[in-house]
C-alpha cells in the first residue's frame, strides 16, 4: 500500500500483493500502519467519541496520537455519507482521504 499525505489529502494506492480491506476500519488501520512507519505517530479512533460533531456514532477516522502537539493530524473521509471507502478502495485501487490539522489550519502542508 503507498501512502502519502500531500497538503489537504491522503492519497492510497493498493500496490500488487496488498491485502484488500473489508470494511473502511479495516481500511484505516492499513493506513495508519502505513503511516506510523513513515514516522507518523496515529491512532484510529470514532469522531463522535472524540467530541466531533460529525458522521454517525460509528464513523472513524485517523489523528495524532497527541491532541496538544503544535500539529494534529486528523485523517477521514469527507464522503463518509455517500460511498463505502473500502468497496471503493477495492474496486478502483485507489482512494483519497481528507487531512486537517485540529489545532490550526484546514490545510496541512507537508513539513
Amino acid at each position: 500500500m503507498k501512502v502519502e499525505v500531500m497538503g489537504s489529502c491522503c492519497y492510497v494506492k493498493r500496490e500488487k500483493g496488498d491485502k484488500h480491506p473489508k470494511d473502511e476500519s479495516h481500511l484505516l488501520y492499513q493506513v495508519k500502519t502505513e503511516l506510523n512507519r513513515q514516522g507518523y505517530d496515529l491512532i484510529k479512533k470514532r469522531m463522535q467519541k472524540d467530541g466531533h460533531l460529525m458522521g454517525i456514532e460509528t464513523t472513524q477516522y485517523l489523528r495524532g496520537r497527541d491532541t496538544k502537539a503544535k500539529k494534529c493530524l486528523a485523517i477521514y473521509d469527507g464522503n463518509w455519507a455517500i460511498r463505502d471507502a473500502a468497496k471503493l478502495y477495492r474496486e478502483e485501487g485507489s482512494i483519497r482521504f481528507m487531512v486537517e490539522d485540529l489545532n490550526g489550519s484546514n490545510h496541512v502542508h507537508a513539513d
